[in-house]
């Protein structure tokens, strides 16, 4: 024992069963301790015990990889899956690749039947139903799922007709036994045709593959090559067609795996003969050793001794049994010589100077043992020591010698003393321990079942085994306790091997009538209810079970070989099924990445992406070794949409939330125009906020209508003021028109007597009181103003004719306005000119100084204005002309783009002189094509000419 142990925790003791107890007694608060015994700890039984207390799982995963221990490996793997059971069944929150990963490492074990019955997260259970083959487990959930989506996937995986007749009587949801109804008329309509040539050549080919991974799934593969090799002979003389490839992969895996178990071979034949060359050692040393003692030599070769125990005790792990007990017997017989020669009469002899050598090596030799690790053989050197010690001649105790003697002694019985004590506690729980499993085993119901009774035993001596470990020699008493509390199962456990051995002939018996009907999806389901019956039916006795292996492997593959043709036509199926699949994934991948989707909203694009969703769940099952890549490629694709939409959610959060900030911003500017009453400019101001308003987008729903309602109210208050304000103005209008009617019934009837001044100030009068009146009705505007008009023209026109002066004016103005009219018709044929436009314009301003020509002036100004408005339409059809042409150019122009990048394409030394000739000709082309659209001229001129630089071979500096 070394002295370290004092200062360790007890689950790092140097001896393993100290550590094995310690772990034992510590809680599950001590995760640490137990992943660095789990993956550390040299001794497989103390990191199985350290294993059974662990719930980390990546250390679990880490220890099922690297531990070169077969058992632990087992151990550690069922352990895994426990705690990923744990994990998943109360998980209820949003499922991450890390669940869902779970999920594909636990689908294949026996704990994802309880995941499906028990697991809270429905998206889970829908996962682990997408991933399960087994249709009993699948028939379970589509009978009893709560969530209908998740009992369809699982009658959608289900082929069994009795199943399905089950399931379409059964389940709790309508859908689900509609579904099931279907399919079983699908699958016996199907059942009706007989295989044809093709496919009996399919059967044969599906047949060789099963065949080849069966080999492949042998344990010891090196015993099939030959099977194999004559196998392949086979598939190459019948052609394997499109299955070519599965068979070299096969191929392949069989040779790889035949030289890992050749390397595994050798490898294990090279430790053996190491075990062996140094068990041949250990035993020339020992012989060495004996030799040494028969010739009474011990003493003068005690160095090569010493030198002979550390190499024993360094490799006594590869000595056997025989050579352990020899050892012992040597090691004993050497401490007794040892004693033997200190006796006290030949000490007499013996000087001082050699009694003092004599101590000073003892000592030294106790203080090496002191570092050895606690064991029998140090303890029987101590021994042989202090015998030595004791037969030397006394001295006194405060000697230095002495001293140093006494304290190394004190300190080893110490040690010794704590250790065995230890050790003594240890056992004395382990009894009790012991003790409890055999009145657990007493107290057992013989009337229960036996395979309940058998898993109890199991248990039970699982338990014993990991708490005896391989001291077994202490507990022969208590075993024997054990033995006969065992005893009265014996004749239950014979005949539960006969009961076994009945079932395995009654299955047996049912493949044999099954290797006679035609094959069908409902054999192959049945062989499968079969196969695992077999493997959940118990022992038998084992010269029954090699017998019956064979006729069960026999009749697998029968009907293995009998349904191939139907299994090529699954896999037919299933690889269409694959295509399907990978289009959708192409479909989604580009959906994703926005290829040729720019016009769509992301509204359409997640509408879209579901619908793919909703075709991959509709399509069935695809080739087993295609599946995980292909779930794995639809998956990303699948987070990375959904990562994008959430995404896209929380950008929708945020505009929203800016749209209800800008929103908030126009209501507060709505309110302060509310009271206003210049309204037109108001009116303007708010047409344009309720615009800023449209585009502004939408806000959060929860405060939609309550922002809505601030900014119309707000918009209702002026315009209802506005409505009111006119509503006032109109009844003013009528009183204007009525005013304005009356200034016109004088002016018609006013006496006209030029001569007198009174008619010129009453005319003034007329017209400065016409122009205070306010306005009148807009349907009255043209007709009062041609009334007042026209009459004042007249009154004009009458005027000239008694004045030379005014009539040479009037006529003047009348020859200025024909010109006007004149002049506008003559634009007319260039309205699409600026230079035609703004010349109009100023006719129109210089119309308006001149004023009046007299009782002509109405029409002409009617002729004026009709002459405008033609202009200005036709001004409009030329400008649309001229853009659609400059749009028809730059089509033009971007096709000779288009040509000379096509020149590109096939460029080289070669063809680059025919193409030169061929951009000169474009460039011909291009100058001909007239003017394109302003904002899109630079860019189609750097386009072509950048392609035409690169076929004269210009590049940028």
């Amino acid at each position: 024992m070394s002295l370290l142990n004092v200062f360790r925790p007890k689950w790092q003791n140097s001896d393993p069963q100290v550590r094995l107890k310690a772990l034992q007694e510590l809680g599950p608060e001590n995760q640490d301790a137990f992943e660095t015994v789990a993956t550390s700890d040299s001794d497989p039984d103390v990191r199985i015990m350290a294993i059974r207390k662990l719930t980390n799982i990546s250390t679990l995963r880490q220890v099922t990889k690297e531990d070169l221990d077969a058992s632990v490996k087992r151990i550690a793997e069922n352990k895994l899956y426990e705690e990923i059971a744990k994990e998943l069944k109360d998980f209820r929150e949003a499922a991450t690749e890390l669940e869902l990963g779970y999920v594909d490492e636990i689908v294949n074990t026996k704990f994802a039947e309880d995941l499906l019955k028990t697991m809270l997260s429905s998206e889970l259970r829908l996962a682990l139903v997408k991933k399960c083959n087994k249709p009993g487990f699948l028939s379970a959930v589509a009978l009893k799922d709560s969530k209908e989506e998740i009992a369809l996937t699982a009658v959608n995986a289900i082929e069994s007709e009795s199943l399905l007749q089950d399931i379409g009587n059964n389940s709790r949801h309508n859908s689900v036994r509609q579904k099931a109804i279907e399919k079983l008329k699908t699958l016996k309509s199907d059942s009706d045709t007989g295989p044809s040539p093709t496919m009996l050549l399919f059967r044969k080919r599906e047949a060789l593959i099963q065949q080849a991974k069966r080999f492949i799934e042998e344990k010891s593969c090196l015993d099939f090559c030959k099977d194999f090799s004559a196998l392949i002979e086979e598939a190459n003389s019948l052609g394997m067609g499109p299955a070519q490839a599965e068979m070299d992969s096969l191929h392949k895996t069989f040779k790889a795996k035949c030289f890992e178990a050749s390397t595994k071979k050798e490898a294990e034949i090279k430790l053996e003969k190491e075990r062996e060359t140094k068990a041949v050692e250990l035993e020339k040393v020992i012989e060495e050793f004996e030799c040494y003692l028969n010739e009474n030599k011990a003493e003068e070769n005690q160095k090569r001794i010493n030198e002979i125990i550390d190499f024993w005790t360094a490799n006594k792990k590869n000595a056997t049994t025989p050579l352990l007990k020899k050892f012992s017997t040597v090691i004993s017989r050497f401490d007794r010589m040892s004693l033997s020669r200190k006796a006290p009469e030949k000490q007499d002899n013996l000087n001082d100077e050699a009694v003092q050598s004599m101590r000073l090596e003892i000592v030294e030799q106790l203080n090496l043992l002191s570092e050895k690790e606690f064991s029998e053989t140090v303890y029987s050197q101590v021994r042989s020591l202090t015998r030595n010690w004791d037969s030397l001649p006394e001295k006194a105790n405060d000697d230095p010698t002495v001293e140093a003697y006494l304290a190394i002694k004190k300190t080893i019985d110490e040690a010794f003393e704590k250790t065995n004590a230890l050790q003594e506690a240890f056992i004395q729980t382990n009894l009790a321990k012991l003790q409890e499993l055999i009145s657990r085993i007493k107290a057992i119901d013989e009337t229960q079942n036996f395979r309940d009774i058998a898993k109890v035993l199991r248990e039970t001596y699982q338990e014993w085994k990991n708490i005896v470990g391989d001291d077994k020699y202490r507990y022969q008493e208590i075993w024997k306790d054990y033995k006969e509390a065992t005893s009265r199962f014996q004749e239950m456990q014979e005949w539960e091997s006969w009961h076994n051995e009945r079932d395995r002939e009654g299955i047996l018996e049912e493949m044999e009538l099954l290797a006679k009907e035609e094959p069908s999806k409902d054999v192959l389901f049945k062989l499968r209810t079969l196969s695992n019956q077999w493997k959940g039916t118990g022992p038998v006795s084992p010269a029954r079970m090699n017998d019956l292996r064979d006729q069960f492997r026999d009749l697998f593959e029968k009907i293995m070989e009998n349904c191939s043709p139907l299994l090529e036509e699954q896999n037919a199926e299933r690889q269409n099924n694959f295509e399907r699949k990978e289009a959708i994934c192409d479909r989604a991948e580009a959906l994703l990445k926005d290829d040729g989707n720019e016009a769509l909203s992301w509204k359409d694009k997640f509408k879209e992406f579901v619908a793919l969703q909703n075709e991959w769940k509709a399509i069935g099952q695809v080739p087993k070794e295609k599946n995980q890549p292909l779930w794995d490629r639809f998956h990303a694709v699948t987070d990375a949409f959904y990562s994008e939409h959430k995404e896209k959610i929380k950008q929708e959060d945020r505009s929203r939330q800016s749209n209800y900030e800008k929103k908030i911003l126009l209501c507060e500017e709505a309110e302060s125009l509310q009271l206003s009453e210049n309204w037109n400019e108001t009116s303007n101001r708010l047409k344009r906020l309720q615009e800023e308003w449209k585009a502004t987008g939408s806000v959060p729903k929860a405060v939609s209508d309550e922002i809505w309602a601030r900014f119309r109210t707000a918009c209702d208050k002026f315009f209802e003021q506005k409505r009111a304000h006119f509503e006032e103005l109109d009844e003013n209008k009528q009183e204007n028109l009525k005013a304005k009617e009356a200034l016109c019934e004088r002016l018609e009837t006013l006496e006209l007597d030029f001569s007198k001044p009174e008619t010129m100030t009453t005319l003034r009068e007329i017209q400065t009181e016409w122009k205070t009146i306010g306005m009148v009705p807009k349907e009255t505007i043209e007709t009062i103003w041609e009334r007042y008009s026209l009459t004042v023209n007249k009154i004009l026109e009458s005027y000239a004719n008694t004045n030379e002066e005014i009539r040479a004016r009037l006529d003047d103005i009348k020859v200025q306005k024909q010109a006007m009219i004149d002049r506008v018709s003559s634009l007319m044929e260039n309205a699409g000119s600026n230079q035609s436009a703004d010349a109009t314009r100023e006719l129109q301003q210089e119309w308006k100084k001149l004023g009046s020509c007299g009782v002509d002036d109405l029409e002409l100004h009617k002729q004026f204005r009709a002459v405008c408005d033609d202009f200005f339409n036709r001004r409009r059809d030329q400008l649309d002309i001229q853009e659609q042409a400059r749009t028809n150019n730059l089509q033009k122009k971007i096709m000779l783009c288009e040509q000379a990048e096509m020149l590109l394409e096939n460029l080289n030394e070669e063809t680059r002189g025919d193409a030169m000739n061929k951009v000169k000709h474009l460039r011909r082309l291009w100058k001909e094509v007239g003017a394109v659209p302003r904002e899109h001229s630079d860019k189609v001129w750097k386009r072509f000419n950048k392609a035409c630089d690169t076929v004269f071979g210009k590049t940028d500096a």
